[in-house]
């Protein structure tokens, strides 16, 4: 008489034995695999997807990042647990400077702004809402969300370098940030706890080295173009930080803009004739490697590199050519070049940006803090985290220099306004 398993019992002992080896490969990931994979991974530790945010900093963390202790409160902020309010509320929007990137907590513009005024006899609470890569978009839904039942007195508002970047941690798929539709709380739910798995992570890891290059890079989109989107256009950054400015007077509470420094390299600024026979030449290239011309298309790009060697989109579409061909090696470089390259223009565009800023900041008569004219103008020694691998995140000193600036605005323009109880 045969003993055979019935079809319950072999779905049973299946379920029981994947059970098993996933327990099983957790434990030897969480033992054996690096914790540090690379900065991505490091970031993508720290944070979770969100329905409404896109994602946020997780709660209740105690680690290490970036050689510094970070801890979040339940809110995943960057602060102790915020208690019911007794004194003036101040909140600072941001991203990763005014989150503290490279630099310890009590170090951040946020926290010393508290002792800045202190000093001054001034008694405040500061809470920082700064979130690792965050842009005005997803400030103004944390606004909203979560900062305004808060009830803050004033509010801080700094962004602009996620805002003129194209690739987002979660969701990079050529589409500013405002086309994303929003995700169900299930969906995220069930994504969080995939995401926090040893085992995901080393799946995860695993598929960049094997994916297209361009998919490495680019994010999952399968389309063969060069990404012209930023996350956020110049035109929505305008009309975000105008919601600010209108969301603020809405519900009594005073703002003050942050001009943060952008120090990203500048290339040259062409010509306007080079411009346009940028423009023209890439769009023959373009309509080459359509029709599947790889040599005539190299030469029109290798062509454009001697007019702008730092151009992404050129090494873009060299990149493009490279993979088609299936040459990983040097797909994989000119990869790496288009993306590296970014920078430039992103250093171009903030700048663009920041004037707006200031452009709205005088039509609405918000203070400024202007820390990107105040950095330009210091004498007094280097105010980012590290000239080598971190020009851009302002280090202790460039946090202190803010608090400052920060500290004359809110004693010139408002503390002479809210009472000592912190009533509005």
């Amino acid at each position: 008489m045969k003993n055979d398993f019935k079809p319950f019992q072999l779905i049973y002992v299946s379920l029981i034995i994947a059970l098993i080896f996933l327990m099983f490969s957790e434990l030897l990931l969480f033992l054996f695999y690096p914790k540090h994979y690379n900065r991505l991974s490091d970031i993508l530790r720290i944070i979770e997807q969100d329905s409404v945010l896109i994602w946020k900093q997780k709660p209740n963390l105690d680690t290490e990042f970036q050689n510094k202790n970070v801890k979040t409160n339940s809110l995943g902020f960057r602060n102790k647990e915020i208690t019911p309010k007794k004194k003036i509320r101040i909140v600072s929007l941001g991203a990763s400077p005014t989150f503290g990137w490279g630099v310890e907590d009590e170090d951040t513009y946020p926290s010393v702004i508290e002792k800045e005024l202190k000093n001054q006899k001034i008694e405040v609470e500061s809470i920082n809402a700064g979130e690792i890569g965050y842009s005005s978009y997803q400030g103004l839904k944390l606004l909203d969300k979560t900062v305004l039942s808060l009830n803050p007195d004033i509010i801080t508002v700094s962004y602009v370098i996620n805002d003129v970047d194209k690739y987002r941690f979660f969701r990079s798929c050529m589409k500013r940030d405002s086309m994303l539709k929003p995700l169900s709380n299930f969906t995220v739910s069930i994504y969080n706890f995939i995401d926090q798995t040893n085992l995901i992570r080393f799946i995860n890891d695993i598929s960049v080295k094997i994916k297209s290059n361009r998919a490495k890079y680019y994010g999952n989109c399968n389309i063969n173009i060069y990404n012209e989107n930023r996350r956020v256009s110049i035109d929505e950054y305008e009309n975000n930080l105008n919601l600010f400015a209108d969301t603020a007077q809405k519900n009594n509470i005073k703002i003050i803009f942050i001009v943060m420094p952008v120090n990203l390299p500048v290339k040259r600024a062409l010509k306007d004739s080079e411009k346009k026979y940028m423009q023209v030449s890439l769009e023959e290239a373009k309509n080459e490697i359509q029709n599947k011309n790889y040599k005539r298309a190299k030469r029109i790009l290798d062509r454009l590199l001697y007019i702008d060697e730092y151009s992404p989109k050129v090494y873009y579409y060299l990149g493009l050519i490279a993979d088609m061909e299936h040459n990983s090696k040097l797909s994989d470089e000119m990869f790496e070049k288009a993306k590296n390259y970014e920078i430039f223009d992103c250093a171009a565009v903030s700048l663009k940006y920041n004037d707006v800023m200031r452009k709205v900041a005088a039509e609405r008569q918000i203070p400024l803090c202007d820390s990107a004219k105040d950095f330009k103008e210091y004498k007094g020694g280097y105010l980012f985290v590290n000239p080598k691998l971190d020009s851009f995140h302002p280090n202790a000193a460039g946090h202190d220099l803010i608090a400052k600036r920060l500290a004359e605005i809110l004693i010139n323009n408002y503390f002479g306004n809210i009472s000592d109880n912190g009533s509005k």
